[in-house]
């Protein structure tokens, strides 16, 4: 994946998180691990739609935005996070999980679209400076 494109991911969740009010630490692009980049959470998580949401935004953006949805780490990550959040509220239903996980997907392409120029003007940012701070990131969005 390109350094735009991990932008661009991570800059989805950060932007998802702050119209939220998702409070994070930081938002980097550096490697993390295994991650080719990094959204630091800090409080407790959203209400499982918004935290499904903001968890789609980065795979939605970087779809919609660097039209680059090459499959890695994080991306699966995010799924399987996402199934999850899905599971909890549907239990067994397969059913109502594909539509809890299509709703929120359509919900973050909503997200997605509406702050486009945000998502690129902190991408932008993460590429300059390779990690940001929450305050960076409200900026990035004025």
């Amino acid at each position: 994946m390109t350094r735009r494109g991990i932008a661009i991911h991570e800059a989805g969740h950060a932007v998802a998180s702050a119209v939220f009010k998702r409070p994070f630490s930081f938002v980097t692009i550096e490697r993390f691990g295994r991650l080719l980049g990094h959204l630091e959470l800090r409080g407790e998580p959203l209400p499982p739609s918004e935290e499904a949401i903001a968890t789609w935004a980065g795979s939605v953006a970087q779809a919609l935005l660097a039209a680059s949805n090459v499959e890695h780490t994080a991306n699966r990550g995010d799924y399987a996070y996402i199934e999850r959040l899905a599971n909890t509220i549907a239990g067994n239903d397969k059913r109502l999980v594909r539509a809890l996980m299509d709703a929120w997907h359509n919900r973050a392409m909503s997200l997605v679209t509406e702050h486009a120029a945000a998502i690129e003007r902190v991408a932008a940012a993460l590429i300059a400076r390779t990690t940001l701070t929450e305050a960076d990131v409200i900026a990035c969005m004025a």
